[in-house]
């Protein structure tokens, strides 16, 4: 499924960060480019569901960077993939993984069923 699909049979009730995010392209470096002159891939609403995980990374046994993490929940099926753009509380991530949960009770009466995304991102 292209781009992103909104649930409305389990609509957006509880969650209350609408999130826009960009299919990132490997030419644009700048990632401010993203926020102020590209058109986002497609919007979805989420909530945080983990705590912020601090962490500081090694780069070439040279560089000491600090990278903070946290999981995102939506009731929407998003089509992210490593390396997208996700706007989050007015802050550009970095998609880190992307996992779907299939709602099974919904299988019964629909053809497609739900799904939940959890949404693993970076700064």
């Amino acid at each position: 499924m292209a781009g992103g699909c909104s649930n409305i049979m389990l609509g957006h009730r509880g969650l209350f960060e609408r999130c826009r995010y960009w299919v990132r392209d490997e030419k644009v470096k700048d990632l401010s480019i993203y926020k102020h002159e590209k058109k986002p891939s497609g919007v979805f609403y989420a909530n945080q569901v983990s705590q912020m995980n601090l962490d500081s990374k090694e780069l070439n046994n040279v560089f000491m960077v600090d990278e903070n993490s946290i999981t995102l929940y939506s009731k929407d099926f998003i089509s992210l993939k490593k390396g997208d753009i996700v706007e989050f509380k007015d802050k550009l991530w970095f998609v880190l993984n992307v996992q779907y949960a299939e709602i099974n009770k919904t299988q019964q009466f629909m053809n497609r069923p739900s799904y939940q995304t959890y949404i693993a991102i970076k700064r």
